[in-house]
């Protein structure tokens, strides 16, 4: 480090910076901020410095110090470092292990909610081994849009002791949406049937028909009908039931651009359908080569497909990047597809030697 900047103790505003390497251009900028922490914290990680621990250690306390000093008023340094103990960055396959060994249900919850999978998501800019109240205030240091950090570290302990309290008085509902670790692990951690989840949502709609055929003079009026209960399946989260329904819609209309778009929004939110939403997404801008939504989830499924493993698959991350810029050309306001962006940059910095 700097020789401005000591090794130990409490960081100014200035000296947090410089342990971040953020350059002047970007003070006050909160993306900036966390974009750097989080590709120093992938860097200096202990668990990717084996034979070199001490260092690794060391500096990325330092990065996380130097961070929440600038994300958090009247940061507490001294409570901060005297609790604080580095997150182990445990792969999907050891929270797997976990789960089929029996672990404890709020312990793997926990473990997902820490570890960083090798990649920076939604929550790896926040320091959930900090506690909430580390500072006096809840606001950045800077004039950003949005609120510190800590926000979301409190809500997040908040529904946990929510989530735990609703475990022991046996009040858990038996989605997966409601007790998140059995989309881990699957269903169950004991024998008592009481406690798997319900099979409701897998049960095969009504009101199919398969007499009808793609050219019957009722298959547009049937499938908009099937299109319209799927949207509304989509609302209540049960997207197995969502996904059958544009299923036999599209049966009936394949060449239904919107129809296509709304299976594979729903295949986002289920494990296993990468593929299936690339295909639905490509027949999609293949028929309306304007469609914006299918490019910008066909760059999610990607990044999801490409972002798995220790090496990840840098064509596939590479092909994200290229749809999701699509997206971006045609509505440049996007917000989902500049944030999908950003995701698929910081893994291929991770996995692409020749990324910027």
């Amino acid at each position: 480090m700097s020789g401005l900047v000591p090794e130990s103790g409490p960081l100014t505003l200035e000296q947090s910076y410089i342990v971040l390497e953020v350059g002047d251009a970007d003070k006050g900028n909160l993306d900036k901020v966390k974009s750097a922490y989080r590709k120093l914290c992938l860097k200096w990680h202990p668990d990717k410095n084996r034979g070199n621990e001490v260092e690794a250690s060391a500096r990325f306390t330092r990065i996380t110090a130097a961070y929440h000093t600038i994300t958090t008023n009247n940061f507490d340094y001294e409570r901060w470092s005297r609790s604080y103990t580095i997150p182990p960055m445990q792969t999907l396959e050891d929270v797997l292990k976990m789960a089929l060994s029996g672990r404890d249900p709020f312990e793997i919850e926990a473990m997902l909610r820490m570890r960083g999978d090798y990649r920076p998501h939604g929550n790896f800019g926040v320091d959930l081994a900090v506690p909430w109240s580390a500072g006096e205030k809840h606001d950045p240091s800077f004039d950003v849009g949005g609120g510190s950090a800590y926000r979301k570290t409190e809500a997040i302990e908040e529904q946990r002791k929510h989530m735990e309290l609703m475990w022991h008085e046996r009040k858990v509902a038996g989605t997966s949406e409601d007790r998140p670790w059995e989309r881990v692990g699957g269903s169950g951690f004991s024998d008592n049937p009481r406690d798997a989840p319900l099979a409701i949502e897998n049960k095969k709609p009504d009101g199919l028909r398969p007499d009808l055929a793609p050219t019957s003079p009722e298959a547009p009026a049937v499938a908009e009908e099937l299109n319209d209960r799927g949207v509304a399946a989509f609302s209540a989260k049960n997207f197995n039931l969502a996904y059958q329904l544009y299923t036999e819609a599209i049966r009936l209309q394949p060449e239904k651009v919107g129809y296509r778009g709304n299976r594979a929004a729903t295949g986002l939110k289920l494990k296993g359908k990468e593929k299936e939403v690339v295909g639905d997404c490509e027949r999609a801008v293949e028929l309306q080569p304007d469609y914006v939504k299918g490019y910008v989830r066909m760059g999610q499924a990607l990044l999801a497909l490409g972002d798995r493993g220790d090496t990840g698959d840098v064509a596939v991350l590479r092909r994200a990047k290229q749809v999701l810029e699509q997206a971006m050309e045609l509505e440049p306001g996007n917000a989902t597809a500049k944030k999908t962006w950003k995701e698929v940059g910081m893994s291929l910095q991770l996995y692409d030697s020749d990324s910027d």
